[in-house]
């Protein structure tokens, strides 16, 4: 998992009201169910809510694309 992208702020001197990102999270052999992959990051979420209802936090998946995989006996 990799913080690849963060985004928020006008000026070093200004209080974003908001802040953006994007999380590279590669999926790997096996894992074929957005929504488990996308479980952990619900519960920090709800962890977040539960300190601060009234945080707005969206979690989405823009890209999804299948695990690639090799057999163990290729010469890849």
């Amino acid at each position: 998992m990799n913080a690849a992208l963060i985004e928020g702020g006008s000026a070093p001197n200004v209080v974003p009201d908001r802040c953006v990102v994007d999380i590279d999270r590669r999926i790997v052999p096996g894992e074929t169910s957005p929504e488990a992959v996308l479980a952990p990051f619900h519960a920090i979420v709800e962890d977040l809510r539960r300190d601060d209802p009234d945080v707005r936090i969206d979690v989405e998946i823009r890209e999804w694309t299948d695990a690639a995989e090799t057999s163990g006996d290729s010469e890849v």
